[in-house]
């Protein structure tokens, strides 16, 4: 109403009585205007048209009184004179909204919302650009560049505010318009893409936001020179992003390559010295931090004011510098500095006060002014979720509310649980410690929203890095008030938390697909078995073309605008099937996973225990799991001799080995296996555990003054061993693969032509190997043969092990055995193969990569890999080791035995004839291995006795009955009677039933 009432006293002065004596005429006033408008002599040009607006409605001519405002207004506008704009136009919407249509409404509020953005009245601005998008929306095309320019602008506040879910949507409407109104390679549709790569960026989906950056890149790159200045926005957010990856040299080195670009086009460097200041400060190079930011300060309070949001900025980093210098009183200072300013942006909801509460909460923390910290904590909180109106201790989000950032929700409410849990030590008050635990079991459920919601699998991995820090405290809490209380709903947190961290990729993934199979159409799901292919080859050549010595920059670019339109093909098949099956949406949404009583009940049978662990940054977790009862153990970290334990293994150092697998026992199980007492064992490892074979560990230090293999107190004589990625991943095995076979086995082993010493011989390779190269394998194929023939299977030796044979055939086998060569990559494990024979005229190259099996559907129970580090990869937090096994169960094979390290081939072969025949007399897969390796054990001699050539193969396993396993070529054979007995009674039936049937 202030607005309104001073702009009619305005058109009222007698200033502009005085224009009006001078001509009484409004059209002549009009035609004043006009001409000092075109004269450009702006300020007499807006006075004529409010003059002729005014003497417009006195004669009731309103749509010319509209028009006359509507010009003055605009003049303003392009003056950024923004109270002004905002005056003109608000009148015009307020007191002649009659007379107006939809699309001077649009207009109207357009400029409404874009002024108060130029003065940093964010709140407002997008009130008023969401009401501009919806006018548009009525009365404009689609594809118009108008609306175009709406939903940018709209989708840059929503970003300033914070709510990048949100302002993504709106920049991809933004991307969508321009490619149909422009050329691939023009300007604007790279400007577009790169506004898409921001609001992914800022959602921490880092290799989404690369990509649409390296691809706006690309245009620009190409495009005339006088555009090259728009790359120095590209290069300083390819920065940030690469600084959120904690890549802190990458980021430097793109933050000065934008500033060169912007100095060489005379843009203002202002923004690109706060973001070198703030790197320098993540370096811990303090005094360069200092300077350049307090250079950028002065730089931004020159070009936009005091007051703006983005000098707020840079008196936050200031403080953040401080902070870790330990100066906390001038740290105080920068902060205050920095909430005012954005107090006065945002009034009360948005991610920069949040970072402000968060700031002085950490200078309290240090200060040890507990109640203060969670005082400013609670308003963090509460700045980013509107639903959060309760401020206090015990209330917690939701991860239903109205959040701007779950991302940093997540990393307060983090917070908020370390700061009582710092509270508790101090003063041990018994309450903090029940607070902690709330607060951190709220952040992780959020875990699960934000990991449900993310767009881009490969930003999982960004958030494990943050998950586990939440898991491990809240265990930590659970923990402490088990042992306190003695309460069972501690072990089901606990439980639930730990599994929180084990192949939540790979349980979706085995769901997701089990689930299309059985509802999507097949032309959908061959579309996305094509794009999945494509992509998957597309990356597997830019790969291999960025390690060449001489690297070709046009056809990597070429590869990149491939894999780019292959990812956004992608997408629009994913929302195709959003919208035709909303209920698989769902379903992987609220996927129900196991409790601890039915992983008791279920899960675990009568003399077994799981064994399942977490692997934190300050203590180890473990929940042993039994039919009578869980225990829960707490261990301080230490460094663990895992790798002296395989070196001592891979190199038969005696000494080594055996003094590192006796501590490993000690550490991990030791204490968990006196109480509880059982037979068999299902471990469930976590992070560097993986690449244990817990079979060697020793229960008893070794006496033995010389190497005696034979003599060690092996687990494995004790215990029958399985492992599992997840209780739920063993959950999901036992309800799946409920397939028919044609063929119990099928078996493939293919020749290779280089000869050495067959005692020698590993199942490995060098990924610098020719596959001509590769030495042979002797005994595979007597391997193959021997065990094809023990389970009437099927044998492909040598050039009829093919790729494309195993690819026609093995989904139709029960057990699928592989004996060749691996070649592990270390760097990426899905470009980690095995090798089959090579084959002319085909389109298969005879390299089975990770990548292909993550396409594939296997019906097959179970997979053998024989051939060398099959199970070792690289560790992802939360996830576990990226394998060439991992793969298989991608695929959905439900068991794995695979290998963890370079076998040799004899033993290899050996082992595997004692494991069938084990599992052909009705063991389980589980009891067989551990039954095959007491059998090589028994019969090796002193030297071959040693866990190298026995221990390397494990098995990832559902650990179905042994009845399931037993003689299961009458899975083949009873259908086949069954069908020959029909036969003979269809033949036999009385002629007189063929008689009535005839009439």
């Amino acid at each position: 109403m202030k607005i309104l009432l001073a702009f009619f006293i305005f058109l009222s002065s007698p200033a502009h009585a005085q224009l009006n004596d001078d001509s009484s005429d409004a059209e002549k006033l009009l035609e004043k205007a006009v001409d000092f408008e075109q004269r450009k002599v702006l300020d007499s040009a807006t006075i004529y048209y409010q003059q002729a607006a005014w003497l417009f409605q006195q004669g009731k001519a309103w749509k010319e009184s509209v028009n006359a405002l509507k010009n003055a207004g605009g003049l303003y506008f392009i003056q950024r004179k923004s109270s002004e704009t905002i005056q003109s136009f608000t009148y015009l919407l307020d007191t002649l909204n009659t007379y107006l249509n939809d699309s001077l409404r649009g207009e109207f509020y357009f400029k409404i919302g874009l002024s108060h953005a130029r003065e940093a009245q964010f709140v407002d601005a997008l009130e008023n650009m969401k009401q501009a998008c919806l006018l548009r929306e009525k009365v404009l095309d689609p594809n118009d560049l108008m609306l175009g320019e709406s939903y940018h602008t709209l989708g840059r506040l929503y970003f300033t505010i914070g709510n990048y879910q949100q302002s993504l949507l709106y920049q991809q409407k933004y991307l969508e318009i321009n490619q149909q109104n422009y050329p691939p390679d023009h300007m604007e549709v790279s400007d577009a893409l790169h506004y898409v790569g921001l609001s992914y960026s800022r959602l921490h989906e880092h290799d989404l936001a690369l990509e649409y950056y390296f691809r706006s890149m690309g245009i620009v790159e190409h495009a005339d020179k006088k555009y090259h200045w728009a790359l120095s926005h590209i290069y300083n957010n390819i920065g940030l992003v690469y600084g959120r990856q904690h890549l802190l040299e990458q980021e430097l080195s793109y933050f000065l390559k934008s500033i060169a670009i912007k100095k060489q086009f005379g843009e203002s460097i202002a923004d690109s010295y706060h973001n070198l200041g703030r790197t320098y400060m993540e370096m811990d190079k303090y005094d360069e931090s200092r300077k350049v930011l307090e250079e950028a300060l002065l730089l931004k309070i020159e070009e936009v004011g005091e007051h703006h949001v983005t000098v707020s900025n840079t008196y936050h980093y200031l403080g953040e510098l401080l902070i870790k210098q330990e100066n906390y009183d001038s740290a105080l200072y920068f902060a205050e500095k920095a909430l005012a300013i954005r107090k006065e942006n945002f009034v009360e909801y948005g991610t920069h006060l949040a970072m402000s509460h968060r700031q002085f909460a950490k200078i309290y923390q240090h200060q040890k002014a507990w109640n203060k910290a969670l005082g400013h904590i609670q308003q963090a909180l509460a700045s980013l979720d509107k639903n959060y109106i309760h401020k206090t201790l015990t209330d917690h989000p939701s991860p239903d509310d109205d959040i701007l950032d779950p991302l940093s929700l997540l990393q307060i409410m983090h917070y908020k649980s370390e700061v009582l849990m710092q509270r508790y030590t101090a003063m041990h008050r018994a309450n903090d410690l029940k607070l902690a635990y709330q607060s951190s079991m709220a952040a992780a459920d959020m875990i699960d929203h934000i990991y449900r919601n993310f767009n881009d699998p490969e930003s999982h991995t960004y958030l494990s890095d943050h998950a586990n820090k939440v898991w491990e405290l809240a265990l930590n809490t659970a923990f402490q008030l088990e042992q306190k209380e003695k309460d069972a709903q501690y072990l089901e947190a606990a439980f639930q938390l730990i599994e929180s961290n084990k192949s939540q990729a790979l349980l979706d993934n085995i769901t997701a697909s089990q689930w299309k199979r059985e509802n999507v159409t097949d032309a959908l799901l061959a579309q996305e078995l094509e794009l999945n292919t494509k992509l998957a080859y597309s990356e597997k050549l830019l790969f291999e073309m960025e390690n060449e010595k001489n690297v070709d920059s046009t056809k990597i670019r070429d590869y990149k605008n491939q894999i780019f339109n292959i990812h956004r093909q992608q997408e629009s098949l994913r929302q195709d099937i959003k919208e035709k099956y909303p209920q698989y949406f769902h379903i992987m949404h609220e996927q129900k996973f196991v409790s601890l009583a039915v992983a008791q009940q279920d899960l675990v049978k009568p003399n077994e225990l799981m064994v399942e662990y977490f692997q934190g940054d300050s203590a180890l977790y473990c929940l042993a799991i039994s039919r009578k009862k869980v225990t829960f153990y707490k261990k301080e970290i230490q460094e663990l001799p895992i790798n002296e334990m395989l070196q001592g293994l891979q190199q038969r150092n005696y000494q080594l080995y055996s003094r590192a697998a006796y501590e490993l026992y000690t550490y991990l199980l030791e204490e968990v296996i006196a109480d509880n007492p059982s037979h068999q064992l299902i471990i469930i490892p976590d992070a560097q555990l993986g690449y244990l074979t817990f079979e060697a560990l020793l229960t008893r230090a070794s006496s033995a003054k010389k190497e005696d293999y034979k003599s060690l107190s092996y687990l494995m004589l004790d215990y029958t061993i399985s492992y599992q990625y997840s209780a739920n991943l063993l959950a999901s095995g036992q309800t799946t693969n409920k397939a028919t076979y044609s063929r119990a086995f099928a078996g493939y082993a293919p020749a290779f032509t280089k000869q050495q010493n067959p005692l020698l011989a590993t199942r490995s390779a060098e990924d610098r190997q020719l596959v001509s190269e590769l030495q042979a394998l002797p005994f595979a194929e007597e391997e193959v043969r021997s065990i094809a023939q023990m389970l009437k299977g099927n044998a492909h030796i040598n050039q009829d092990a093919t790729e494309s044979n195993f690819k026609a055939s093995a989904s139709d086998s029960r057990i699928i055995h592989l004996a060749s060569h691996a070649l592990i990559d270390d760097r990426n494990p899905l470009y980690s193969k095995l090798v089959f024979a090579p084959e002319e005229g085909s389109e298969e190259d005879g390299l089975l990569y990770t990548y292909e099996l993550y396409n594939m559907h296997l019906n097959a129970n179970m997979v053998t890999l024989s051939a060398c580090n099959t199970g070792v990869g690289k560790v992802q937090k939360g996830e576990g080791i990226i394998s060439l096994a991992r793969g298989f169960m991608y695929a959905g094979v439900p068991n794995v035995l695979m290998s963890l390290w370079a076998v040799s081939d004899r033993s290899t072969s050996q082992l595997m004839q004692h494991f069938y025949q084990s599992l052909n007399q009705g063991d389980t897969k589980a009891e067989a291995l551990r039954a095959a390796k007491l059998q090589y054990l028994e019969e090796a001699d002193a030297n071959t006795a040693a866990p190298y050539y026995w221990s390397g193969f494990v098995l990832i396993s559902n650990h179905q009955n042994a009845t399931e396993s037993k003689f299961f070529w009458l899975y083949f054979i009873l259908p086949v009677v069954a069908l020959i007995l029909a036969s003979w009674m269809f033949i036999k039936r009385p002629k007189t039933r063929k008689t009535i049937k005839k009439q």
